[in-house]
């Protein structure tokens, strides 16, 4: 049985508002790489969820679609951190 899961993390969130500019994908090593999309733009969301675990939709969310539901809140966890650790540096991630 798989797990999907729309969060809105708070740090995604200011990081998506905070650089605009951010488009394509973010990657998170081992964990997951994030597709970055629009709300509103069924066509680019539909494509991100046929390549991507993750989707960061811009103005509503965060995405995530796994296995279980551990392993989906464990990957939002991560993620959630890397993007917190890369805004406190100043840079997208």
């Amino acid at each position: 049985m798989g797990a999907t899961i729309l969060a809105n993390p708070p740090m995604t969130t200011a990081m998506l508002q905070r650089h605009p500019e951010t488009v394509g994908t973010l990657d998170f090593g081992p964990c997951c790489t994030i597709a970055v999309a629009v709300a509103g733009d069924d066509p680019a969301i539909k494509a991100a969820v046929e390549v991507h675990q993750s989707i960061a939709i811009r103005n509503l969310g965060l995405l995530r679609i796994a296995c279980d539901l551990d392993s989906t809140v464990n990957c939002l966890e991560n993620v959630e951190h890397a993007i917190t650790v890369g805004l406190a540096r100043g840079g997208t991630c």
